[in-house]
């Protein structure tokens, strides 16, 4: 049997090589409902380039076996893609059995697909094979499969989009959630260029039967694919908490008087316990000590003093600072050492941040506010 290995085999063949290792390593052993989803959509993208693979290697005409082996999975990738992207995008996503329908189209292809298969199974010969397959109408079912995968691409990428966009109008209230939603933004951008480079091999394929000729437009694709492939498995394994992890979820509607309420909370805790002072101050943690939800915290930080939470403790960290600077007993002391206790967790951060909020240094401010006292 004549199997000859092409450059486009071995990168396919990292591709599921780092799949196989993200599954292993970087998924499985997260219980969540993100990972498992992500682990289902690698596992589809493996089943996809092994079904490449079978014509790359020669394997569907070498091996009668393989000739028309039953994976019509072109109408799967999509949903689950879908459904893993709802579940990290922090909409309280939860699988439902009627979420099952995404897949029902894959699911009646598949069905063609092994009556084909099942039919021709125990025929040798190709030609044969090829006769039995298109009493089942084999080749009008795979030209019409195309076509749904292309449009299914284009529909599911839609409904992503979408949803970043309702994401888009939520600011992030932590670094790891931001990153995430930048993930976000990455992989849909790859998926639509994916989508376009579908339905331009499909074009060429059945309308100028291009395929006749060469298969050099489908390398390109699977080229692209087996890169997608690669790059989301290896993001996996290297930052596991932004791609099996959801972002925090988006609260609901609070009432206005609760928002009044807890708003009043919020100031009053902070500032008689000075919990800015503590570098590691998350929203969880805040929220657990005023014993409300993080979604219902960050939404009344969002609406009532109009901020996100970091820049609102970031707020109190910097008029504390401030005070500090202003304090003639405190000139002895640094200004880093000055930001250091009041919270800031490095000196790049305490910088950027009180540029962004005061519109000078903190040297230039303590200069300037010097300058003021003596001038007075």
């Amino acid at each position: 049997m004549d199997i000859k290995i092409s450059i486009l085999d071995i990168v396919i063949f990292l591709g599921i090589l780092q799949a196989i290792t993200a599954i292993v390593i970087g998924v499985v052993s997260k219980k969540n409902i993100v990972a498992r989803l992500f682990c289902l959509l690698l596992f589809f993208f493996l089943l996809i380039i092994f079904k490449i693979q079978l014509h790359t290697l020669n394997l569907w005409e070498k091996i009668p076996y393989f000739r028309y082996f039953p994976l019509a999975i072109d109408l799967v990738l999509q949903p689950t893609f879908y459904l893993y992207f709802l579940s990290v995008s922090g909409i309280n996503f939860s699988f439902k059995k009627k979420q099952l329908l995404h897949y029902l189209p894959a699911l009646l292809f598949m069905l063609h697909a092994l009556i084909v298969y099942f039919s021709v199974l125990g025929v040798n010969d190709l030609a044969q094979k090829a006769s039995i397959a298109e009493k089942f109408y084999y080749n009008a079912v795979k030209e019409i499969e195309d076509y749904l995968s292309v449009i299914s691409f284009f529909v599911y990428f839609y409904l992503c989009y979408k949803t970043l966009n309702v994401q888009a109008k939520e600011k992030g209230e932590a670094t790891k959630d931001e990153l995430k939603r930048k993930w976000l933004k990455t992989i849909v951008g790859l998926f639509f260029i994916l989508s376009v480079l579908l339905a331009f091999c499909v074009v060429l394929e059945t309308v100028f039967k291009l395929g006749e000729h060469t298969f050099l437009h489908w390398g390109i694709f699977y080229t692209y694919l087996s890169g997608f492939l690669y790059y989301i498995s290896i993001t996996s394994i290297r930052l596991p908490e932004i791609v099996i992890l959801p972002i925090s979820p988006i609260a609901k509607k609070v009432d206005k008087d609760k928002v009044v309420l807890i708003a009043g909370k919020i100031k009053e805790i902070i500032e008689q316990e000075k919990l800015y002072q503590n570098a590691d101050l998350s929203i969880q943690e805040l929220a657990k000590k005023m014993n409300v939800s993080t979604s219902t915290l960050s939404y009344v930080i969002n609406t009532h003093y109009k901020s996100t939470y970091r820049d609102f403790i970031n707020e109190y960290r910097i008029n504390a600072v401030k005070e500090m600077l202003l304090n003639s007993s405190k000139q002895n002391l640094s200004i880093l050492g000055i930001a250091l206790e009041m919270g800031f967790s490095s000196e790049a951060s305490f910088y950027r941040v009180f540029k962004s909020k005061v519109g000078v240094s903190p040297k230039e401010f303590r200069e300037q506010q010097s300058l003021k006292k003596n001038a007075g």
